[in-house]
Order: C-alpha cells, then structure tokens, then sequence
C-alpha cells in the first residue's frame, strides 16, 4: 500500500522521531478503491493515514435532503491529505466557520496494514454534538492512537441540524415517489459510510467483515438507532454505546414530543421563516444559501434542538421499544455512561432544576440520601445528578439488560476516572471518556496532560486495550481474560474505572437505579428526557 520501501521507512523514522512533530508525515500511501486511487500520507509509527474521503455525492442543490446518494468517480490520483469540511452548524471553539461546508460527506482512514492484503479489524467513530454541531476533523477524534494498537480507525462527517434531521410533507411525497427514506438525513448518511467501508476498507488492509461501530452521546443513539433499523443489518459485526441512553423519545414525521418537533413542524416552521409560499416551499428552501439558511434558522429557539425521527421505512420503532422486542441487531455489545453526567451538560441544555426536581417530587428525599457526600452539593449539584442518571446512566443499564436478554455477549462500565483538578466536581463529566479511548490526552492537554496524574495514562492505556480486543474478538479481556466479566441477567457486573484503579461491582448503583426506574420512567418518559449531547 506504501510508495516508500519499509528500510527507507525505518530509517527515516528514527530521524524523524527525533526532529520532527509526531503528526508529520512524510511518505505517500496509496489506496485503490471503487471510485479511483486515493493517496494519503505514512506517519513516522508506520500509519497510512488517508483524510476526507468522500463516501457519498455532495448532498448540495436538488440532492440537499435527500437520501445520500454514491460518491462520483474521479480520474488519476485523488489527494486525501487534508480532512474534508465540516457540515454546517453553529460556530464554535471546536468548529471554525471557514471550515464548514455542505458538501461534508467525509470520511478518514488510519491503518497500520503494510498491504492491502492484510485483514486488520474495522472501528467506525459516529463522533456526539446533539446531532448539531462535531465534525470528524476534531484533534479529539484522531484515531492514530487505536490504529497503532491493531485496527483500521474510521472517522467521518454526517449532516448535522435542519440539514441533517429535517421534514416537510412535500419531502415526503418525493421521497416517496422515489422510494427513499426520508428526514433522518444524517443517520442515512451514517448508513452509506458503513456501506463504503464494505465496499472498500479492505484497499486499507481493513477486514469488511469485522466491523465495530461505535460512538458517544449522539454518536451512541446513533450505533443504537442503527441497531435497529433493518436496513443497517450485517454492515457491523459489533457495537460500543458511549453515553447514549437508550430511553430519549423520538417525534415522528407528523408527531411531535413534549422536546422535539415533528419533521413536517420543523419544515413548514422553516419556510414560514423565510417567507415562502406553501407550494413553493421545497423549491425555495433548497435555494437558500446553505449559511443563510443554518444562520436564519438558528435564531428560531424551537429549531435550535435536532433529533432523528421515526420514519417508517429506516428508523421504525423507538429504541427501548426494539430492544424490549429483541428486534435489535444480535451483535456483542460494550455499553456505558459515566458517573456524573449531568454536571455542566444539564446547564447548556437548559434544563430547570424546579423541573428535575419535579420529576421526582414524591421520592426526592429517599433519592438524594443515595448520593454519596461531595465538596459542593447544592440543589443544582443534586439535580445534575438526577438529571444524567435518569438520561444516562439508568439507560445504559436498560440497554445491557434487555441486550443480555437477547443472549448476546454485553459488557457494562461505568467511568468514574477525573482528574484531580476535575474531582471538585463530585464525578465524571459527560464525554470526558472520549479522550482516553483515543488515547488523545496529550493532544488535547499536550502538556498538562503529561503531568495531571499519572493514572490518567494508565486509565487510557486500558480504555484502549479493551476496546480494541473487543473490536478484534468480541471479547474485551482478550489478555486481560477475567478481568471484565459478561453483564448476564441474574449476574449484573459492571467495570467501574475509579480514581484509584478499575474494577469490577456486582449490581453498581442498583438501589438508585431502580429508584429512577419506577419513579421516572414509568410515568411519563418523554417528559424528562433530553437529546444526549
């Protein structure tokens, strides 16, 4: 797959090692795939590391909301050194506005194969945002770290608010008339990269039929809603649900929540935006100027919140619903939170603690008492608390234990792991755990990360340990048998990353979560529920 000779590789390796940033490259690797040659570049580790890739056509003028369709041939030799745009969102710290672009639909490759002919086993990264804003180009998501431990990383961009999760009756008609699902437009964008990963991650020395999809936050509703769709079946061998509950409620196409819009709300609300008459709705929307329309749109509070929706033909049913069922894909499942999801997120949602605490008005006093003491516990501490268990933490507990159910092989966790300048926090932040299964701690925090605790590297050697042998096998111990045992009905043990050291709790948090169960979402589940962010 390299252009330069692996002794000329070693050699300048050791040199490079020594003089230059890890993150340059400095050899050309090539890949050969059903759309033509890509050349990305080989990292001083021995990486091919290939960015922005397109797996779908720019979804750009007639094809904007509609189904992605397969990414154009090009001729000669296509340069995949620089990650693609990010879809259009709101400007952050994280996502620049100059970065941005509609024709997003990227994807990035890092493999450690030396040829196309080796077999190396496949994760797929479904990045978080709240299904609004992250993009596959962020330092947080580089996969080189995973990929140095076996494995073909996959990253890549899904469209993302009103142009990735939209709706409007005439849409519906068209896709209709063309037979094309319709308003999850970012899902089925997630669908079409794991199709181009079948059909070409073995150029990448990539095996296409060991693939582990995983993801956090809304990348883990993400691998859960694809889990069930019956279309998605058979393009992932394995999943991993990072922070991704497992009880929030979709809208339909025509039905909203007490959270979320319905599809057709979103888009008639849309072109009322804009002025445009009924008929000429569709017509008029798709001619907006992709950052007039996201900037216009983004004023209007009811649309700031995306969701997918169930459609009827690619997402059918609500996800506690298909795996109450057993409907869901029967693969071997890693699933988890972490222990405080609620701090700081809850505050960026907006969500009332009056409310929280209403939710739970009748056991309040006997909840509370089952948290344990902190440096700083106020009413709003305490409801953050309340409000990650009841999204996060009481979900992934749901979701392992109606997928044991299904006699595939789950493994539950809970990551407890802060470092000491977090531990005023009382637990561990909503996504903190991403960092340490990419192994890109020093990326973020290139010098502080260093030196914070030394367990923070030891916490993330792990992560990394278990998530590539369960990409491998299907089995996190591999090695390390025994030391993460099956989460089985009757025998409900959960892998705790503490402070300390990791291990292993028979029944974790089972008093406090079986409170939230018969208090909160026997009543009424989409009254509390929130997009994962």
């Amino acid at each position: 797959m390299r252009t330069a000779s692996p002794f000329l590789a070693a050699l300048a390796a050791l040199f490079l090692a020594a003089t230059v940033h890890p993150a340059a490259a400095q050899f050309r690797a090539t890949a050969r795939l059903g759309t033509g040659i890509v050349e990305g570049e080989s990292d001083f580790t021995g990486l091919s590391i290939f960015r922005g890739i397109p797996y779908a056509a720019p979804p750009v003028g007639a094809l904007r909301w509609r189904a992605p369709q397969p990414p154009r041939p090009w001729d000669g030799v296509r340069s995949a050194t620089s990650f693609g745009a990010a879809c259009p969102q709101k400007e952050s710290r994280q996502v620049k506005s100059g970065e941005m672009n509609e024709d997003c639909l990227t994807l990035n490759v890092w493999s450690p194969a030396q040829t196309a002919s080796e077999r190396f086993p496949v994760m797929v990264w479904v990045h978080g945002g709240a299904f609004t804003t992250g993009s596959s180009r962020m330092p947080i998501y580089d996969g080189a770290a995973l990929a140095n431990r076996g494995v073909v990383v996959v990253t890549l961009n899904y469209r993302l608010g009103v142009l990735g999760f939209f709706g409007h009756p005439d849409l519906t008609r068209e896709a209709a008339a063309v037979g094309e699902p319709t308003a999850n437009f970012g899902l089925l964008d997630q669908k079409a990269a794991l199709e181009w990963v079948r059909r070409n991650i073995a150029a990448f020395g990539g095996d296409p039929n060991n693939v582990t999809l995983f993801g956090e936050s809304a990348g883990g509703i993400s691998v859960l809603a694809l889990m069930t769709a019956p279309s998605a079946r058979g393009l992932f061998q394995k999943a991993i649900v990072q922070s991704g509950g497992g009880r929030w409620i979709a809208p339909t196409l025509s039905a909203s929540t007490s959270t979320y819009l319905s599809a057709h709300e979103i888009g008639e609300t849309s072109a009322r935006a804009f002025r445009l008459p009924p008929d000429l709705a569709l017509a008029g929307l798709r001619a907006i100027n992709w950052r007039d329309l996201v900037t216009t749109l983004g004023r209007i509070p009811k649309l700031s919140d995306s969701s997918p929706f169930i459609d009827g033909a690619f997402f059918t049913t609500q996800i506690a619903e298909a795996f109450e069922a057993g409907e869901q894909a029967q693969v071997p499942l890693v699933v988890g939170s972490n222990s405080y999801e609620g701090v700081l997120l809850r505050a960026a949602l907006k969500v009332k603690t009056d409310d929280v605490f209403r939710a739970v008005s009748d056991r309040i006093d006997e909840l509370s008492a089952l948290y344990r003491p902190q440096l700083i516990m106020t009413p709003d501490t305490l409801a953050d608390h309340i409000w990650g268990d009841a999204n996060f933490v009481e979900p992934a507990r749901m979701i392992a234990r109606l997928a044991s159910r299904s006699r595939q092989p789950v493994f539950h966790y809970s990551f407890d792991f802060q470092p000491p300048l977090l531990r005023i926090l009382g637990g561990t932040p909503h996504g903190l755990e991403v960092v340490y299964v990419f192994g890109t701690l020093k990326k973020i925090l290139p010098i502080v990360g260093n030196f914070v605790h030394p367990h923070n590297h030891e916490v993330s050697e792990a992560m990394m340990s278990y998530w590539t042998n369960f990409a491998r096998t299907g089995n996190p111990n591999a090695g390390r048998e025994g030391r993460w045992p099956a989460f089985r009905e009757g025998s409900e043990q959960t892998l705790v990353f503490g402070n300390d050291r990791s291990y292993v709790e028979r029944d974790h948090l089972k008093e406090r979560l079986d409170l939230f169960h018969g208090v909160v979402w026997d009543k009424r589940p989409d009254a509390t529920a929130q997009a994962a962010r």
